[in-house]
């Protein structure tokens, strides 16, 4: 990040500029600020990967179990109806619902989202 840093400012034509010197006083440094800054960016970009090789596994373990039992035909009873599908369009479907009832519980209350608003207008 540093060597990053003294490239980017080289290129700048800004190398040979010193830096002001910290008081000392309350607060934190500049160096200090910086690291805490590249220290959340590492942070976010590890929950993300992190994030995206769960759904990666899942997607995979779905496909597998999916190809393992595409010519079953399970009968599906709901209320009074009686039917016969393939698991692939059982698992469409509660992929789709799962996916709407997560979005649903994930996004912010609608009062949440009015106050948020109010306070930036």
């Amino acid at each position: 990040m540093d060597e990053e840093r003294r490239r980017e400012r080289e290129r700048e034509g800004k190398a040979d500029e010193p830096r002001a010197p910290h008081t000392g006083g309350p607060g934190r440094g500049p160096d200090e600020e910086e690291r805490d800054h590249a220290r959340r960016i590492q942070r976010d970009r590890r929950a993300r990967l992190a994030t995206a090789l769960s759904v990666l596994t899942l997607v995979v373990l779905f496909v597998v179990f999916i190809s393992q039992n595409i010519d079953e035909r399970p009968t599906i009873d709901f209320l009074l109806f009686h039917f016969q599908v393939s698991v692939i369009w059982i698992f469409l479907v509660v992929a789709i619902l799962g996916g709407v009832v997560g979005y649903l519980l994930g996004r912010p209350s609608r009062r949440l989202r009015l106050h948020d608003r109010k306070g930036k207008g």
